[in-house]
């Protein structure tokens, strides 16, 4: 089952006949093979195989799709050509950060962009607090600073400064989040 980059997803792997039962007597009934996932999946090792059914459970801070794969690496001789996608969405929502904006100059705007992270930095896409404002603080001579649009877990702002000048950015949590 598809989960979150918070917590662990259990993998279940069968050994099964040629009629899709699980094989749970006979000398196979205890054969293991390896899972191997791709991206940055951690957990991804030997299965160990008992009476048909191996688990593993795997983590992922990277919020991704993650494609599983299975290795006879036991020998064991039996197809092992089965597939299958596990989605690790983002976690919840804990900070709100600056990307670092392009230094500029006083003739244009400059464009700050503020993101919806988890704990693990992936922006969140979707959620309850997906769409949460927040403020930008610029100091010095800057215009246009303030409130910052939050939609699917990214805002922007165009800063404006006359004053050739160092500018300070902060954030403030002005919406209670």
């Amino acid at each position: 089952t598809d989960g979150t980059v918070d917590n662990n997803i259990t993998v279940t792997v069968e050994l099964q006949d040629i009629n899709n039962n699980i094989v749970t007597v006979g000398l196979d009934k205890d054969k293991d093979v390896t899972l191997n996932g791709d991206g940055s999946v951690t957990g991804d090792t030997l299965v160990n195989i008992n009476n048909g059914v191996g688990t593993l459970s795997l983590n992922n801070h990277v919020a991704e799709t993650v494609n599983l794969s299975l290795t006879d690496s036991q020998s064991t001789m039996f197809n092992v050509a089965s597939t299958q996608d596990v989605i690790f969405a983002h976690g919840v929502a804990t900070k709100y950060i600056i990307i670092d904006p392009t230094d500029g100059t006083v003739d244009n705007d400059i464009v700050v962009t503020v993101k919806l992270q988890d704990q693990y930095t992936n922006t969140v896409t979707t959620g309850a607090d997906k769409d949460k404002d927040v403020t930008l603080n610029a100091d010095g001579a800057v215009t246009n600073d303030g409130l910052v649009d939050i939609s699917n877990g990214v805002g922007t702002l165009s800063l404006n400064d006359h004053v050739a000048e160092t500018v300070n950015l902060s954030l403030t949590d002005s919406q209670s989040t």
